[in-house]
């Protein structure tokens, strides 16, 4: 059984909340994951555990944001030829 289905059965189950954020995180769906993680807090999922999560979230969300800016870095510099030139 998964996670929809177990939350679908019972919709104010915290562990499948916080059980589906974690996998949300690691697929890199970071707004479904942080809205799993409130939803848990608000079915009563212990809120260290959610709190340690969220931070695991929040520094995954700040690498990719510096691994993009890199990336992008130079993507509107005024000397960068044009791809329509």
């Amino acid at each position: 059984m998964n996670l929809d289905e177990v939350l679908e059965n019972d919709p104010r189950n915290a562990k499948a909340f916080f059980r589906r954020g974690q996998v949300r995180v690691d697929l890199q769906k970071w707004e479904d994951s942080r809205a799993d993680f409130r939803r848990a807090l608000e079915c009563g999922a212990v809120s260290a555990d959610v709190d340690k999560e969220l931070n695991r979230l929040r520094k995954l969300e700040r690498r990719q944001d510096a691994k993009d800016g890199k990336t992008l870095k130079h993507t509107f510099d005024p000397d960068r030829p044009s791809i329509y030139d």
